[in-house]
């Protein structure tokens, strides 16, 4: 799927988190269920540029679904420097560790633009995952999937200088990240 359909589905139908929870390929193939039952406990959350949505440390109590804009996630250090992790785009999930298990953001989360997303609490997940074992399998993916980035990024620092990273890291935004150039000039201006 597409990073625009996301948007598109939130222009169409804003309130409609039904739709826009079925749209997105998380949820691609579950039981329907999930999403009827998720959709009216979700909260629409806005923010402005440069906030902050979560800080490293922060009591974890849900994940979320970024509808529109931009998200930077980073561990600062006690120098004012921080170190970029992840760059969070329309139609991804992410904090679902907290929805997981509860305990402490990992990292800090700023909008890197105007953002939208919707807000899942842990409340409403840890229910569900028992009731549908398919819906747990898609969270174990998803982890699965960011183990494995995490190493690759750790075997890079050891084996990659600055030069093979940044040049590793600009390929995967341009094959992951946003077509849209309302995100673009983020890609272009994006610092590891």
């Amino acid at each position: 799927m597409k990073n625009g359909t996301i948007r598109q589905e939130l222009k169409r139908h804003p309130l409609d988190r039904v739709e826009i929870l079925q749209a997105h390929p998380f949820f691609s193939g579950l039981d329907t269920g999930i999403v009827q039952e998720l959709a009216p406990r979700a909260i629409t959350r806005a923010l402005r540029k440069g906030a902050i949505l979560f800080r490293k440390g922060d009591e974890g109590t849900c994940f979320y679904v970024l509808l529109s804009g931009a998200i930077r996630v980073e561990a600062p250090s006690e120098r004012g420097r921080a170190a970029v992790f992840n760059f969070i785009f329309p139609g991804d999930i992410f904090g679902e560790l907290a929805a997981l298990d509860g305990g402490a953001r990992t990292a800090d989360a700023v909008a890197m633009e105007k953002t939208e997303l919707l807000v899942i609490d842990r409340r409403e997940v840890l229910p569900l995952l028992r009731k549908y074992p398919d819906f747990a399998l898609r969270f174990i993916e998803i982890l699965a999937g960011r183990v494995r980035r995490t190493s690759e990024q750790v075997e890079d620092i050891f084996f990659l200088d600055l030069r093979g990273r940044l040049a590793k890291a600009l390929i995967f935004l341009q094959r992951h990240g946003p077509a849209d150039s309302s995100t673009a000039k983020i890609r272009a201006n994006a610092t590891f």
